[in-house]
């Protein structure tokens, strides 16, 4: 622990943070690329974090896995050194001294130190005097601006060089007046009674404080420590807010802490935790990093720290001591300090192996190094370097550059993998697999199941041995092939050694577990196994390989691959003396499909032999023995001149006929016999592979990118047989985007596609390497938004007209009604014209030069007054319907109170209307509603007009009649909901007769509301805004939008 490490190698494999007793520790970021590990020396890649998808490892900004790897430095608390000289500690670490390894990332600078304060050792705290001096006092409410301004240049130093920073808050190391003789290092403490003129009480720091003394550690709020509760926190709030704007920091409660105060130490943590997210809630650039740690010394006996807060994020563990002696365990292995630690990685934090090279006398660190990277956590070494650092090298080449043969990516995905030995399992005596965490084997496996493994062997008892693997319940079509890596630091030769065997499903075998090594499988190795695609999950060219059957009774009838040099020829020859030797140039390098059949089968009569059809038109090749007489079923096929071969156990190449038959895409095709015996002949093999193919390319070019509303805009669209044969029956389809603009031509026969907004064109036939040039002209006639005003059921005696009036009176753009603009029961023209002249005129009246007004059914009891009233706005004499465009819409305006069932005089022309219409939205406007919860009730008359108006793809209908609001949602005219293409209607009576209450409430009713207002429309070129107005005070007492279909 204090002796300084002068350099380290060990390119971090576990993530972990530190934080311990005003101890700093710098980490160097190790970033995992997808196929190999990134070492950057840069400013950290942003704060860390826990990964939630396994929080035995931290991450960085950009999700990757982080590795803390590193050692010690001293120089941080000693005011006598400069500014450089601390920061030449980092530049030792990453390598800017030509004697430092490449290889070492982690950086522990202790600065806290009292057993070594001796006045040249600054604290936080301010202080007068020389240690040991009568004057040696610390003022633990007034801080050492110097210190502080150390830490933060160092810091700030330490993330521009992408190292992390280890905050350790306090330092037991060195305080137990039981170890080492070093009782004197509690009498220099600042918090020791003698040293601070704060009133501290009588304080120690022994487990069982005595004389009514009590610990430093004790829980805070147990109403005895309250003025050191408060001089605690306030230095960690220093700490908070001094170290807020960094990125690269991390706390850890207290370095070697062993006297069982975890209740204090779990306060600590969350005062830290919270300190950290609040700060980061007022600046959110403010502790990006809130990660905290705690630190216990592991003893010969057991302990069960319940650190379950979720506030501390990992453990760190010191050596293993015995502390009946406080010596170090000389018969300590790393398959008992793995067992130990791993115990702890149920609870799903952090673990870290600190300070282990203090084991290094008694542990080979190619061990500790090996087994804890499998195990899942780091390991920090403190002593020299000069064993560690060519180890560390050897760990990190493994993570970032092992390959297995056949395999062409290098490195292990180790971000994806986890502690796993559910696949390995003991075979003989000599493996060195775990199987229990009890058991006698000491092997450790990191796995990405199914996929890929690094299994450690740590190389106790037999030196060679046999790694046997497990495959039941793994993917099928996967081949598994395994390296060895030797960790000895003195081999710098053949460090990888291929195993013996790769397992696809036949290779050998003990006692039924597929294996791997040779007695080249030794000691302290990792071996790396890695999964394979094997070619099972062939994609074939022409044949329709789920159509494919073969009628043989050999146990291996066929095989479907690609074909290519050295194939295996039949199912039932070995490989070596029947593969493929010479293919035909007319296959060769093609995407050729390959059936390879049993040579048992040479005798089969079976007719047909073998059947499939192909998904694609193409050429189906017979390759049959040249000393055979061709069967009959082979008349008509083309017979080619070029020759196959294989191989031969004569030595001398065998050759194939080539015979050829061309099959139209989805053709059948059904093989006959073999039908030859006798010596020397063979079973028949068979090729297929695609014809010449058209290949369709298109290019879509603009003329302008600039346009303006109302301005056409022509495309040309480039039609090009890229291919080898012509293309025939071409369609071409091309989407146009109603929201921003309109069809306006197409060229060469172009169509637009009303129903399907598209615009097509056919192609009858397209020769290999032609061009066909398409023109397409859109124009930009997008209106801008326009308002619609208006409601039913206005005007008469006594009525509230007036006020609705004045809500339009502040609304520009056209006035709608919804009937009964005249709500007085007369059918007396004189009268009806007297009324309106009364009651609408000055009301309603005022827009008379923008209205649209629809009749109801009041108007009708005099529709001559109706009509001479409003004129030519009302629409053609005696019938009451018309249409305009508003903007981009298509408002129609309707009669309910004549015939309007289907195929009357009414009904067709809104059918023709619709017909014609090609704007993308469309309303209707009538006065009594198909649906309603008012007291009149839904009117299936008016039935027809929603069918025809659904059918054409219509946004909204606009009722009065029930004196009341009511908002339905998009509905089908079966009032079945349909938020895509339904119809949303509104009820809007509310122009000033009186309300009425509601009665039924009908399916699919939103919004109900007994008011009296407008309704207001702005109507955009594909959508819609509504508002329902209240007279009182302006209020929005409905709103919405919803797009045109």
């Amino acid at each position: 622990m204090k002796k300084m490490m002068k350099k380290i190698s060990f390119r971090n494999f576990i993530t972990t943070l530190l934080v311990t007793g005003c101890v700093f520790s710098f980490f160097l970021v190790q970033r995992l690329d997808q196929s190999n590990i990134n070492v950057s020396a840069d400013a950290v890649p942003g704060a860390l974090k826990v990964d939630t998808a396994n929080p035995h490892y931290f991450i960085d900004a950009n999700g990757k896995r982080v590795f803390l790897l590193g050692s010690t430095a001293y120089k941080f608390s000693n005011m006598n050194v400069s500014d450089q000289e601390i920061y030449s500690e980092i530049d030792v670490l990453l390598g800017s001294s030509s004697t430092t390894d490449d290889d070492m990332n982690y950086l522990r600078i202790w600065n806290l130190r009292p057993w070594d304060a001796k006045g040249d050792v600054r604290f936080p705290w301010l202080q007068t005097g020389a240690s040991y001096s009568s004057d040696y006092k610390f003022d633990l409410t007034r801080w050492d601006e110097t210190y502080w301004s150390r830490m933060k240049k160092m810091v700030s130093y330490a993330q521009s060089r992408g190292v992390y920073v280890n905050i350790f808050p306090f330092d037991e190391c060195g305080m137990e007046g039981s170890l080492d003789g070093k009782e004197e290092m509690w009498k220099r403490h600042p918090y020791h009674p003698y040293n601070n003129s704060n009133n501290l009480g009588l304080l120690t720091n022994t487990a069982t404080p005595i004389d009514g003394s009590n610990s430093i550690y004790d829980p805070w709020g147990n109403g005895k420590l309250n003025t050191l509760e408060t001089v605690q926190k306030a230095y960690f709030t220093k700490l908070l807010n001094e170290l807020a704007p960094y990125n690269n920091v991390m706390f850890e409660v207290v370095n070697e802490y062993q006297r069982g105060g975890e209740t204090w130490e779990a306060q600590v943590a969350d005062y830290l935790k919270t300190g950290m997210e609040s700060r980061n809630q007022t600046n959110s650039t403010y502790w990006k990093t809130q990660i905290v740690t705690v630190n216990h010394i592991l003893a010969a006996e057991a302990h069960d720290y319940q650190w379950t807060d979720p506030n501390i994020a990992g453990y760190n563990f010191h050596k293993t001591i015995n502390k009946s002696d406080g010596k170090y365990l000389a018969n300590a292995k790393i398959n008992a300090l793995a067992e130990y630690m791993s115990s702890y990685y149920s609870k799903n934090k952090v673990i870290n192996c600190n300070e282990c090279s203090h084991l290094s006398k008694y542990i080979d660190m190619r061990k500790i190094g090996m087994g804890m990277f499998v195990l899942g956590g780091y390991v920090s070494f403190d002593d020299s370097t000069d064993a560690i650092t060519p180890v560390a090298n050897k760990i990190h080449k493994f993570i970032r550059g092992v390959t297995v043969p056949g395999d062409s990516r290098k490195g292990v995905k180790f971000w994806e993998m986890k502690p796993n030995n559910t696949y390995f399992r003991a075979v003989g005596s000599s493996v060195y697999i775990k199987s229990t965490p009890s058991g006698s084997s000491t092997g450790y496996t990191l796995a990405n199941p199914g996929r890929e493994y690094v299994v450690f062997l740590d190389g106790y008892g037999s030196s060679n041995g046999v790694l046997g693997i497990d495959l039941s319940g793994l993917p099928t079509g996967m081949e598994y092939k395994a390296v060895a890596y030797n960790t000895d630091p003195a081999v710098t030769t053949n460090e990888y050694t291929n195993l013996s065997v790769s397992y696809n499903g036949v290779s050998s075998q003990i006692n039924g577990i597929p294996s791997f090594g040779s007695s080249s499988l030794s000691s302290s190795q990792v071996v790396y196994i890695r999964a394979i695609q094997v070619d099972q999950a062939y994609q074939t060219s022409i044949i329709n390989e789920t159509t494919l059957q073969v009628k043989s009774s050999e146990p291996e009838p066929f095989a479907l691959t690609h074909l290519q040099q050295g194939s295996q020829v039949y199912t039932d020859r070995d490989q070596y003396n029947y593969s493929i030797t010479t293919i035909p140039a007319e296959l060769s390098g093609l995407n050729t499909d390959w059936i390879n059949t049993a040579n048992n089968d040479k005798s089969n009569v079976t007719n047909p032999f073998i059947t499939f059809q192909v998904k694609t038109a193409g050429y189906v090749y017979i390759i049959y023995d040249v000393n055979q007489s061709p069967p009959a079923w082979l008349a008509g096929w083309e017979l080619r001149t070029d020759r196959f071969a294989r191989n031969s156990t004569s030595g001398s190449p065998t050759e194939y006929k080539l015979f050829r038959k061309y099959f139209a895409n989805g053709s059948n095709v059904s093989l006959g016999p073999n039908v030859s015996s006798g010596t020397g002949s063979n079973m028949y093999l068979v090729a297929a592979y695609p014809a010449a193919q058209p290949n369709i390319k298109i290019t879509k070019t603009i003329l302008s990118n600039s346009v303006s509303v109302g301005d056409n805009i022509e495309y040309t669209l480039l039609i090009k047989n890229e291919g080898v044969a012509p293309a025939l029956n071409i369609n071409v389809s091309d989407p146009i985007d109603l929201n921003k603009v309109r069809f306006k031509s197409a060229d060469n026969n172009g169509s637009y596609d009303a129903t399907n907004k598209v615009v097509k064109w056919s192609i009858s036939k397209l020769e290999a390497g032609q061009v066909i040039s398409l023109k397409l002209v859109v124009t930009t006639d997008l209106q801008p938004s326009v308002t619609l005003v208006g409601a039913g059921d206005i005007a008469y005696s006594g009525y509230v007209m007036d006020k609705t009036a004045n809500l339009i009176d502040n609304i520009s753009g056209t006035v709608f009604t919804a009937g009964d603009n005249n709500q007085s029961n007369t059918a007396d023209y004189a009268t009806k014209m007297q009324e309106y002249v009364n009651y609408f005129t000055p009301t309603w009246g005022r827009f008379i030069n923008r209205l649209k007004p629809a009749m109801g059914n009041h108007d009708y009891l005099n529709p001559g007054a109706y009509y001479d009233y409003f004129g030519s706005a009302a629409g053609p004499v005696n019938k009451g319907y018309y249409s305009y465009n508003l903007g981009a819409w298509h408002i129609i305006v309707l009669n309910s109170n004549i015939e309007q069932s289907q195929g009357s005089t009414q009904e067709q022309w809104l059918k023709n209307d619709l017909a014609n219409n090609t704007n993308l939205c469309t309303m209707a406007i009538w006065h009594h509603p198909r649906f309603s919860s008012g007291v009149h009730g839904n009117n299936s008359n008016v039935g027809t007009f929603w069918q025809d108006l659904y059918s054409a793809g219509a946004e909204v209908v606009v009722n009065g009649h029930d004196h009341d609001y009511e908002r339905f949602a998009p509905q089908k005219p079966d009032q079945t909901r349909d938020d895509a293409s339904g119809i949303r209607e509104f009820v809007a009576g509310t122009g000033g007769a009186p309300n009425r209450s509601f009665g039924t409430i009908q399916s699919n009713s939103e919004v109900r509301k007994l008011n009296h207002g407008v309704l207001k429309f702005d109507l955009y070129s594909n959508k819609y805004d509504w508002q329902f107005i209240h007279i009182d005070d302006g209020a929005v007492y409905d709103s919405g939008t919803t797009n045109c279909h």
